[in-house]
């Protein structure tokens, strides 16, 4: 059994108030779900879905998504994480970072 693995494919569009993230989730033949953890620092601090997770369904592929961040502030650089369930664990991605426009 492994661990679900996230992978972020792209970011954007990037807007003054929304950014875009695409990427897969690979759930390992469990049922799996995601959340995008973002924040103006690596500690994050907001998720989207708000609480909860974004279910993908069992799958025996990695499973694209694509989630829009909102309600973000212009002008700022956030950091922020795809983060993979599955049925055999929890597994967060890399940071990652972006700007929103003025």
């Amino acid at each position: 059994m492994q661990d679900p693995t996230p992978t972020l494919t792209s970011v954007g569009p990037v807007t003054s108030t929304t950014a875009q993230i695409n990427g897969t989730i690979d759930p390992k033949t469990g049922k799996g779900s995601y959340r995008i953890d973002y924040g103006p620092t690596a500690a994050y601090g907001s998720s989207a879905p708000a609480t909860g997770w974004t279910t993908v369904g069992f799958s025996l592929a990695p499973v694209a998504f694509v989630k829009t961040l909102t309600g973000l502030t212009p002008n700022t650089t956030y950091h922020f994480r795809i983060v993979a369930n599955s049925t055999y664990g929890t597994t967060p991605g890399a940071d990652g970072t972006f700007t929103t426009a003025p």
